[in-house]
């Protein structure tokens, strides 16, 4: 496979459409009259708190969740070659969710330990998201109806929301405060320390991906097909749980649980760009998950009133374009 396709004016758009909108997101929304009246007054420290301590680590949050959640939902529509695998639909986010709410609950009640911590939030997240994915390719090898599948993972995403919600009864009001505006979904007021931790992850997770592209490439062809070609089942396996759990896991730590961007980025991708190029592909999907994410951003925070939570916006969006993608694959699901 070849690397000419960076000569393409279509990714050269993307490409300065997500520069364009990522800052966009530092000058325009709540604020914006502050900026424009710093720049009046010469009031350079007014323009540096706002920008420097608010926009650009939110800028930066948008850009790594829609990174994160568009690769996982990509590897695991590859590898079970189904356009509805997404972290938000086999269980995983959910999950990762859980994981996060057990800490904020237990840890905060019985502990002395930050919660705050975001090595532990995603280690948590982590944990929740990689013990769904067990589940979840577990029985993958017994049941190959794509359906099936599909729901075993909504069911895994109530069993998690009961939980979750179990949790929330016991809470106590600081902490039932913290898990309910965490589930909204909110990509503000992450530290630089937080974004930091968010693209090591996430910088891991890519990498674990790039490498293993080849190895995807020939699993289109089917899992015994990919095994007679020489590629170690297994170790796909393995990258699969790892790169998704981290992506996952990650975002949902530091974000919130944002839904559908795993499942509608890569498919919309996939099918509008009709390459068999796995590079191509996957290069394309985290461009535009990235600005889809930015959009969703500047979106929530141009709303009149108050900063409309993020999650709304991406369910609102999110919603048809999964009922689109249902009734595309019909007779997939069948």
């Amino acid at each position: 496979m070849h690397w000419k396709w960076y000569s393409d004016k279509v990714f050269w758009f993307w490409l300065l459409a997500l520069l364009s909108i990522f800052l966009l997101n530092l000058v325009v929304g709540k604020g914006t009259a502050n900026i424009f009246k710093g720049l009046e007054n010469s009031d350079k420290e007014l323009m540096r708190d706002l920008i420097i301590n608010y926009r650009l680590p939110k800028g930066l949050a948008a850009v790594l969740t829609g990174i994160s959640l568009s690769a996982s939902g990509w590897v695991l529509q590859e590898y079970f070659r189904n356009p509805l695998a997404g972290p938000s639909v086999l269980g995983v986010t959910s999950f990762s969710g859980l994981g996060v709410a057990i800490v904020i609950v237990f840890f905060g009640l019985f502990s002395q330990i930050d919660i705050n911590q975001p090595a532990l939030l995603i280690f948590s997240a982590l944990s929740g998201a990689a013990f769904a994915m067990l589940v979840i390719i577990l029985f993958s090898y017994k049941i190959k109806s794509v359906s099936a599948l599909v729901l075993i993972g909504f069911m895994l995403s109530g069993l998690a929301g009961a939980i979750i919600s179990l949790l929330q009864f016991y809470a106590n009001t600081h902490h039932l405060k913290s898990l309910i505006i965490w589930s909204f979904g909110s990509i503000s007021g992450l530290s630089y320390t937080q974004i930091i931790y968010f693209l090591t992850c996430v910088v891991v997770g890519l990498m674990l991906i790039f490498l293993s592209l080849d190895k995807f490439q020939k699993l289109q062809l089917g899992h015994d097909y990919a095994h007679t070609m020489g590629v170690n089942i297994h170790y796909v396996k393995f990258i699969v749980i790892l790169s998704s759990s981290l992506l996952t896991g990650v975002a949902t730590a530091l974000v919130g649980p944002i839904v559908f961007i795993g499942i509608a980025i890569p498919h919309l991708v996939r099918i509008n760009l009709k390459s068999a190029n796995f590079k191509k592909v996957f290069t394309y999907i985290i461009i535009i998950g990235a600005f889809t994410l930015s959009l969703f951003s500047l979106i929530s925070d141009n709303i009149p009133g108050q900063v409309l939570p993020i999650n709304i916006i991406s369910a609102l969006l999110g919603a048809p374009v999964l009922i689109w993608i249902i009734y595309q694959n019909k007779n997939k699901m069948l």
